[in-house]
């Protein structure tokens, strides 16, 4: 046991509860730290240095690699992560708060972490499968839920027509996401700050404009 374990963990005899879980998190986020740098292929001694724990303390938790992938994944998936609140003012007009909306959302999507983890879901297609309800719980939580209910108070206020809120929050959002989807399986470099500007104006002006003659 190193030293810094032996300040996570009773010296003798199991750890208590509230020990337990610190060790767990300290995994967890470890491995997650160093599988977004490095990808699903480092090898597990590296998590194990890189945590301070023993490798009896890891593997009496994930027997081998894949599961501690799948936790660590997961565990972001369900808590969050640092910079993903999606915030948007809604003082301006119904199409320049889509327009911010549209814009927020994009920075989020192409944020570091979440390439890297957008990278490490296609490596393995049962990776992907195995995180299907933790992937569309996070899209909601993230995108779908702030945006259904700004549409709600629209609709409550007579700023909108009367809709089906949560089939167009879904809509809007898979077709928000599908540009750093696009781009991702294309290998193209992610937008600048302009380029995101001018896409977010094309979205908003698509969805509160549509397409008949003005």
């Amino acid at each position: 046991m190193t030293q810094d374990e032996a300040s996570g963990e009773r010296r003798i005899g199991r750890p208590s509860r509230q020990q337990a879980e610190a060790i767990e998190q300290r995994i967890l986020e470890t491995a997650l730290t160093v599988f977004l740098r490095h990808g699903p292929a480092v090898p597990m001694k590296a998590i194990v240095e890189a945590s301070g724990l023993s490798s009896k303390t890891i593997y009496a938790r994930y027997p081998n690699k894949d599961a501690l992938f799948i936790a660590a994944l997961r565990h972001l998936l369900r808590s969050g992560a640092p910079g993903d609140e999606l915030n948007f003012s809604e003082t301006g007009d119904v199409h320049a708060t889509l327009k911010e909306f549209v814009l927020r959302s994009l920075e989020i999507a192409y944020q570091p972490d979440s390439m890297a983890l957008q990278r490490l879901l296609t490596i393995d297609p049962d990776f992907a499968r195995q995180l299907a309800a933790d992937i569309f719980s996070a899209v909601d939580r993230v995108f779908m839920d702030p945006l259904a209910a700004f549409l709600t108070r629209c609709r409550d206020a007579g700023r909108i027509r009367a809709i089906d809120i949560g089939e167009t929050a879904r809509a809007i959002t898979t077709l928000i996401l599908s540009d750093p989807a696009a781009r991702y399986g294309d290998g193209r470099d992610p937008p600048d700050a302009a380029e995101m500007a001018e896409r977010a104006g094309f979205v908003a002006d698509l969805l509160f404009n549509g397409m008949a003659p003005r």
